[in-house]
């Protein structure tokens, strides 16, 4: 069906699994969901010649289709298609700001939503044509990333120390630049949603968008692993078995430092007895 297609186009089940992995590990998970719509070229394949048709010898019956050298050569044709289609994305959790007066674990029930996100020149150029939204020229823009150039805040919860845990590589932090093209210059980018309208702010200088909520509510969506009576965010699991692997962890230790003295006993040495003395303090732990 129609809405299956669109459900596995926008790639839902992919996004809901990392939503719920967020709520197991941060007590939250957050998603977005839309409209998006641009414009991509798209190539296609046409014979240069159409073939030829004989008639019929049959009275009624149809005409006779004769491929010729010329008809099955291909050409390419390159064109325009405009793409409108419903979008659905996790968000990281540290680039959303709820309203702090929400007190259920329930996003779409805030007053407000702030969503940042990082988009390129590249990106806020595909939005220039979307309604609603008045993009500077790419001259404007494109002076935004010649020296000096205008960067990007910072996020402290993507430095080094905070972002996750140090297993293999980390991904470069959303605010830096992947690339030294000047259309690949990122800038900041706040989207503030509320029932009634849509402020779109370009590094919380330039008012990009600013109308109404077409949909009439907060596209966003959430979901928690163990809620809080009275607030918004959750527990994940670490939190809660923190004190736990804790005390599991300090029991495995004793038995370790109790392992380690059956191992390596103490003797007693008798006076007299010519056995190089170590100054050693044998304690457990």
């Amino acid at each position: 069906t129609i809405l299956s297609f669109q459900l596995r186009q926008a790639g839902v089940k992919s996004q809901i699994r990392l939503i719920a992995k967020d709520a197991e590990i941060f007590g939250t998970g957050i998603g977005k969901w839309g409209w998006e719509s641009f414009t991509r070229k798209r190539q296609v394949y046409v014979r240069s010649k159409k073939p030829d048709r004989i008639p019929s010898p049959v009275s009624g019956g149809s005409d006779i289709v004769v491929n010729t050298e010329e008809s099955d050569d291909l050409n390419v044709v390159e064109f325009d298609e405009i793409v409108s289609r419903p979008f659905f994305k996790r968000c990281e959790i540290n680039h959303v700001l709820v309203s702090p007066g929400l007190r259920e674990p329930d996003i779409s029930k805030a007053a407000w939503v702030v969503y940042r996100d990082y988009l390129t020149i590249r990106d806020l150029n595909k939005l220039r044509d979307f309604e609603g939204y008045q993009i500077p020229s790419e001259e404007e823009l494109k002076a935004l990333a010649m020296p000096p150039a205008e960067t990007a805040d910072s996020s402290s919860i993507e430095t080094e120390t905070t972002s996750f845990p140090a297993q293999g590589h980390r991904p470069l932090p959303r605010y830096l630049d992947e690339s030294e093209n000047p259309l690949d210059h990122k800038l900041e980018v706040l989207e503030r949603v509320s029932s009634e309208s849509v402020i779109v702010v370009l590094q919380r200088k330039k008012v990009i968008r600013n109308e109404d909520n077409s949909f009439w509510m907060i596209n966003f969506v959430s979901c928690f692993w163990d809620d809080i009576p009275g607030t918004f965010y959750a527990f994940g699991i670490p939190r809660r078995i923190g004190s736990t692997q804790t005390h599991v962890q300090g029991l495995r230790n004793m038995r370790l430092d109790d392992i380690n003295l059956n191992l390596q006993n103490v003797w007693l040495e008798k006076q007299g007895t010519n056995l190089t003395g170590q100054p050693l303090k044998f304690y457990p732990g």
